[in-house]
């Protein structure tokens, strides 16, 4: 394994350089670090060497087998899935696999302009999607009053800079005609009515578990089968949020507990990848806004029930799985969630799941709109303004990374504030004034 020290160098005081697993000092490494020091901090300078030291190790093992782009993308793969041979685990952070990436194309570019040697990732023009481009020109409606009538960056025209090899990013996804905004709040009794008068269970399982636990639909949607148990002290369902490519699961193979990446678990037990790695564009896309971890080990977050809502939702998993396993000997996928009628066995996607809730809500008369998002409102409305739990502890509860977009949910009417002010007077000590009287 490739080694990082400081070492002093005449002139230029400390700097870091790379070992090989020789024992040797490599010396491209070296003098490119050099090169670098009166731009960088020391931190960072070291940052960079270690992730050249990690590519070094990589390339000691796999460059014989992949080339070019190829050797790039095994790389990346690499640190964000771990690799056994090389004894690496998944990276805890995906901006350090980031920059290490960017530090390779950093040193390659400079190798490759001093040696006048072919560089494996260069720099070139890239077409912009139609949905990158209308966000590049959203984004400059904001700031610049005649960006309808010329375009001024690369962005605006259709093209930007980038390599064939890129770190990996959220793709944006096309919008939907209706945002569900904080205020639209489904309203409790139309969610009793909706549960009780239900007949399909899996309908009934993702009603209670958006309403009951508040996921994004989303999350809801990227459960596996395993990720939804019993607590046998409770018997409330006890339900699982991984992060569909890093999240950490214990497989059986061969008899054994191996721990995998929810994503080699796709690839190895059934050929598949992430639903968000699919093209954003197909139905059977599944986006993944990230959430706020409560487990970091496993990258994953446990469902926290209202009321018994926990308890109905074992008791429809298990009439729903019931019913599955009625049907189908085995499915070509892990997802709990499934088409039972048209496209039987197939997982079930963001759309299907949209069109069932709106008929479900015409067909009891619910006032539009019908937007499934609204039970995470709901359940969020209840956290804060019904049950009054303190934001801080609201934000652990529905998972939000940020703590601004928890503080949307709170609502306070002037009489609600009014009749809070007048309960405090009560504990304040009693003032009497002497006041001069009016002869």
């Amino acid at each position: 394994m490739s080694l990082v020290l400081n070492i002093k160098w005449k002139g230029l005081g400390f700097c870091p350089v790379v070992i090989d697993d020789d024992g040797h000092i490599i010396r491209e490494v070296a003098e490119w670090l050099a090169s670098r020091q009166p731009l960088c901090s020391p931190s960072s300078l070291t940052k960079k060497a270690s992730g050249l030291a990690r590519f070094d190790d990589f390339w000691r093992r796999y460059g014989a087998t992949f080339e070019g782009d190829d050797l790039l993308y095994k790389f990346w793969n690499a640190m964000i899935d771990g690799d056994p041979t090389l004894c690496w685990k998944p990276v805890q952070d995906i901006a350090t696999a980031r920059y290490a990436l960017r530090t390779v194309n950093e040193f390659t570019d400079w190798v490759a302009m001093r040696k006048n040697l072919p560089n494996p990732n260069p720099p070139q023009d890239r077409r912009l999607t139609w949905i990158q481009r209308s966000a590049e020109f959203s984004r400059r409606l904001k700031t610049d009053l005649l960006a309808h009538l010329f375009s001024s960056t690369r962005q605006g025209m259709g093209t930007r800079q980038g390599r064939s090899v890129e770190p990996e990013t959220r793709t944006l996804r096309r919008g939907t005609p209706y945002i569900c905004r904080p205020t639209d709040v489904f309203e409790l009794k139309n969610f009793v009515k909706l549960v009780e008068e239900e007949t399909n269970p899996r309908n009934l399982a993702l009603w209670l578990l958006l309403g009951g636990g508040g996921p994004r639909t989303s999350e809801a949607l990227h459960l596996f089968s395993t990720d939804v148990r019993v607590d046998e002290d409770t018997s409330e369902a006890r339900v699982c949020l991984g992060d569909p490519q890093r999240g950490i699961m214990n497989v059986k193979v061969g008899g054994i507990d191996v721990r995998m990446t929810r994503k080699q678990f796709l690839q190895e037990q059934y050929g598949l990848v992430p639903r968000d790695l699919l093209n954003p564009h197909g139905r059977q896309y599944l986006g993944w806004k990230g959430m706020l971890i409560q487990e970091r080990e496993t990258k994953s977050s446990e469902i926290t029930w209202l009321g018994d809502y926990g308890k109905l939702m074992w008791l429809a998993s298990r009439a729903y799985w019931r019913l599955v396993l009625q049907s189908f000997q085995r499915l070509p996928h892990p997802w709990f969630f499934i088409n039972l009628q048209r496209n039987a066995g197939a997982f079930l996607t963001e759309g299907n799941a949209k069109q069932v809730f709106g008929n479900a809500c015409r067909r009891h008369g619910f006032p539009p709109p019908h937007n499934l998002h609204s039970l995470r409102h709901m359940y969020m409305d209840i956290l804060v303004n019904v049950l009054h739990i303190p934001l801080h502890n609201a934000q652990i509860l529905i998972r939000h990374r940020c703590r601004e977009s928890t503080e949307l949910y709170a609502r306070s009417s002037l009489g609600v504030l009014q009749s809070q002010v007048s309960q405090a007077a009560g504990k304040l000590p009693t003032l009497r004034l002497s006041l001069p009287t009016q002869s």
